[in-house]
């Protein structure tokens, strides 16, 4: 029955990826952005159900850094790994602030009785500049 929950479990994270996550802002050129999506994993942590939140950097070349939540008030019976998630003040800090490389998905879980509406408060890209031979009519600086 274990094996059929994560299973079922499994399922509905790609379901998640593929067809619920909420794209939050765009950025230039029509990159993807940080996505936030979270669900009832089926399992217990003293009697409450719990959560998994995840958060993926979609872009294609660039870098989230100091992201961050609105949490007032979060609660949770199920430690959460500070380096991962941190709360301070009203708002939580996801992976310290540090980079989340592209492509890259970072998760927590955490147990409560209901659901919290999770919204992310805040991030910034840093991306790196195009090569050399995409950018055109661009002057070359040389210093010396």
């Amino acid at each position: 029955m274990a094996s059929v929950m994560k299973f079922l479990g499994a399922a509905l994270l790609l379901l998640l990826y593929s067809k619920v996550f909420a794209y939050l802002g765009e950025f230039s050129q029509g990159r993807t952005l940080v996505s936030l999506g979270q669900y009832d994993t089926g399992d217990l942590y003293s009697s409450a159900p719990v959560y998994n939140v995840t958060f993926y950097n979609g872009c294609t070349d660039c870098d989230v850094v100091d992201l961050s939540l609105r949490c007032p008030g979060f609660k949770t019976l199920k430690p959460i790994d500070p380096f991962i998630f941190k709360p301070s003040g009203d708002s939580c800090i996801i992976s310290r602030g540090l980079q989340i490389y592209t492509g890259v998905t970072i998760n927590f879980t955490y147990a409560w009785e209901s659901q919290y509406p999770f919204e992310i408060a805040h991030y910034h890209f840093e991306c790196a500049p195009p090569p050399e031979s995409e950018v055109k009519g661009a002057a070359r600086i040389v210093r010396g």
